[in-house]
């Protein structure tokens, strides 16, 4: 990662860390993020000015539904990623941080 994150626990749930570098958007991941309470979790996120990595186990077509719904209601450009599959699978975990490794880079080159 080109600079050092900080990551830090949601106070909304233990399923939900922040994530960012010195500059950059935060980014939160949110277990079971695209259903039930997690996308309550994200929506509060995504209204406090937080990007999104969202892992979701089976219902992908609420993964499909629910960023579009987030983005629809949101004023500011919202980056929003899914990712499937058991959070405490290593390949989940591996998933999950190259999409963050994605979102950070993409905010480096904003500059």
């Amino acid at each position: 990662l080109a600079a050092p994150l900080h990551f830090t626990f949601s106070l909304l749930s233990i399923a939900a860390l922040a994530v960012s570098a010195s500059g950059a958007k935060p980014i939160a991941i949110v277990t079971g993020g695209t259903r039930g309470i997690g996308s309550g979790i994200a929506r509060v996120l995504a209204e406090e000015g937080y990007d999104l990595i969202l892992t979701y186990n089976s219902d992908k077509e609420a993964a499909d539904e629910f960023p579009k719904t987030l983005t629809d209601d949101n004023s500011r450009e919202l980056r929003v990623n899914c990712v499937s599959g058991n959070i405490s699978l290593c390949s989940t975990q591996d998933e999950i941080f190259k999409v963050l490794d994605s979102m950070t880079e993409d905010d480096g080159n904003d500059d």
